[in-house]
């Protein structure tokens, strides 16, 4: 294989994980509707409330909760050289307009509980199950806030590709 293969053949490993967690996110009803203030259809989230990247294109004029979605591969596992290790985060951003909900707590807390759910402990990604790493509450701006997960998962490390 050459090197152009092997490196476009990561990339599309990579872009999969994306969309495996976009999927599972539209496979739930309680974080479509926590999300969508506009009651839109599902698949119109992808790229006006679920974004397979980090940041938010634009300036956002109107009230939204948004999820982004990344996926890096920060080292070959330490433990063991097989295998590398693989970072899904996700960020959980909400409009301080839209926080309130009816459960109690705030929407960005909601959402981020409901991904912990779908994620956390599941083996649809990688070997082994994905482990919650960490769950931080972030100000993205004056009117936006939020929570970043990180979950870990490992993954084959292929034809000893460099990257």
């Amino acid at each position: 294989m050459a090197q152009d293969e092997k490196i476009i053949s990561m990339d599309r490993e990579l872009y999969e994980y994306k969309r495996k967690v976009i999927e599972k996110l539209l496979d739930s009803s309680e974080i479509v509707e926590a999300i969508n203030a506009e009651n839109l259809d599902p698949s119109e989230l992808v790229y006006t409330h679920i974004f397979t990247f980090g940041v938010i294109p634009g300036t956002q004029t109107e009230a939204k909760n948004i999820i982004t979605v990344e996926v890096t591969m920060p080292q070959v596992s330490t433990v063991n050289y097989f295998f590398k290790d693989i970072l899904l985060i996700i960020n959980v951003i909400c409009h301080t307009d839209l926080m309130r909900t009816d459960f109690g707590v705030p929407r960005h807390d909601y959402i981020s509980k409901l991904i912990c759910e779908i994620l956390n402990g599941s083996t649809e990604f990688g070997y082994g199950e994905v482990g919650l790493v960490s769950n931080t509450e972030n100000a993205f701006s004056e009117r936006h806030s939020g929570r970043t997960m990180r979950f870990q998962t490992k993954e084959q490390a292929k034809n000893n590709l460099c990257v």
